[in-house]
């Protein structure tokens, strides 16, 4: 089969001018709009890169967009093409230029043209390939979407030169989750931002309900797949795909780590999600060198796999902790999923609500940064979940997670915070958090008196005010 036919094999609208079948559903993830705006924007000589894990849904939403530019007729169906690059054979992944020199010989050329690569990580020198087609081909625009966030990100800053627009597709929030299955509360309605949400009031029997709907997006609500098709007990599938991408593809593509090591690693993560890690005992359990097991972890975490909270050490010195950090799953269900199947003892719901809280936080690449804090002084140890450090690493907020709703909990967490924030070393008036939050299971201790000005929500409807942040900053390209 020569290249034309095989292009044509896998792009049905040509002979049938239908969008794909994936355009048809009626749910759109939230960055959809913004994404949309991207890739058919024809003055900007830029591909869009879409970065995300496994199963995020990042090939149904490049489809919704085929769809898009058929129905809103900005392109005609003959001139998109659509190709997945690991499905090309594999004497020819090294050249994504025979691919567009035959899709030319098919399009009207007085007509703009949309060429899409899914998984683009598989053709070896994707990014310099991209970067030339962009160049030389200002009648296409490029859409890429792949999983190996590293190399997606290094390589195509190294040699992409401006010519790419990077956007993060994340698991389902918890945001998205509750829209998608029409469970999102009244009080939510009109709230555009994170305040507004923290602001809002919810009755007993609702948040009752919103922590039913969190149990079950924690068993399975950060797969699409899942939350369409209202499957369960999809444990075995996803260790297949942590097995065929994070263990063996992506490894032999970008580092060729040793499998064994990286599978032994892997697993002691999940089974320890977000709790504290200690490096020098894992080095010992695992019987693998403290340097190697840094390249394992950073690959893990590169490859959107977990995601790593430092432990800052101390506040004076405002230094991390490399010794003791935690590593959550990126993928809220990813837990509930692999766990039974791996035969792991259940985490406590406490741990699980924290890495859930974690799940749903933006970061600012390269500027801004997540930390946990626990240090003794004094006799007294002082320990606050999540703080959100800006590129000064002065707080911007602070908050303890728990699922609890007793008033010496939340008085435990206000000391706390009431302390940290008298450390005028590290925090000042120009840097004060805006945010203190000690989420709850089901109550808002508004009667209650705190030093620190702390905040009690919920914790569901902290993970949802958390998602809509995260859903609004990532519609800035970063």
């Amino acid at each position: 089969m020569n290249t034309l036919s095989f292009l044509a094999h896998r792009n049905p609208w040509w002979q049938d001018h239908q969008p794909p079948t994936e355009a048809r559903s009626q749910y759109k993830r939230a960055l959809f709009d913004a994404l949309a705006e991207q890739a058919f924007d024809y003055d900007a000589s830029r591909a869009l890169v879409l970065i995300g894990p496994r199963r995020v849904g990042k090939t149904f939403l490049l489809k919704q967009l085929i769809g898009e530019a058929i129905s809103s007729r900005r392109f005609k169906p003959s001139n998109i093409c659509f190709l997945s690059v690991d499905q090309i054979p594999a004497r020819d992944t090294g050249s994504l230029y025979e691919v567009v020199e035959a899709f030319q010989t098919h399009i009207d050329d007085k007509h703009p043209s949309l060429m899409v690569f899914d998984e683009i990580q598989s053709c070896p020198e994707w990014e310099v390939q991209l970067k030339v087609l962009v160049d030389e081909n200002a009648n296409i625009k490029f859409i890429a979407s792949g999983s190996a966030a590293h190399a997606l990100r290094s390589r195509a800053r190294e040699t992409g030169l401006g010519r790419f627009s990077e956007n993060y597709l994340s698991p389902i929030l918890f945001y998205e989750y509750l829209d998608f299955i029409g469970q999102r509360p009244a009080a939510f309605d009109n709230a555009e931002e994170l305040n507004d949400i923290l602001a809002a009031r919810l009755q007993p029997d609702q948040i009752a309900k919103l922590n039913r709907n969190l149990k079950d997006y924690l068993e399975y609500g950060s797969y699409p797949e899942l939350v369409l098709s209202k499957q369960r007990g999809q444990g075995k599938l996803h260790i297949d795909i942590l097995d065929m991408s994070v263990l063996r593809q992506m490894p032999m593509m970008y580092g060729n780590y040793d499998t064994n090591d990286l599978s032994a690693v892997l697993l002691y993560l999940i089974q320890h999600n977000g709790l504290p890690i200690n490096i020098m005992r894992l080095v010992e359990t695992l019987g693998i060198k403290e340097a190697k097991l840094a390249d394992l972890l950073a690959y893990l975490a590169e490859a959107l796999v977990v995601d790593q909270t430092p432990k800052l050490n101390g506040l004076l010195q405002a230094k991390y902790n490399k010794h003791d950090p935690r590593f959550s799953l990126v993928n809220s269900s990813s837990y509930s999923l692999l766990r039974a199947d791996l035969g792991f003892q259940e985490l406590g719901i406490g741990h699980r609500i924290e890495a859930f809280v974690r799940s749903q936080m933006h970061v600012q690449r390269g500027t801004h940064k997540i930390v946990y804090i626990h240090f003794t002084e004094n006799n007294k140890t002082f320990e606050v979940d999540l703080v959100y450090l800006n590129a000064l690493r002065k707080p911007i907020w602070l908050t303890e997670v728990k699922w609890d709703d007793r008033h010496e909990a939340f008085y435990n967490a206000d000391r706390t915070m009431a302390y940290l924030l008298k450390k005028k070393r590290w925090v000042d008036r120009k840097y004060c958090p805006q945010i203190l939050v000690c989420t709850s299971e089901s109550v808002y201790a508004d009667k209650l008196d705190f030093a620190s000005g702390m905040t009690v929500v919920p914790a569901a409807q902290y993970g949802y005010a958390l998602g809509l942040r995260t859903i609004k900053k990532h519609r800035k390209v970063e």
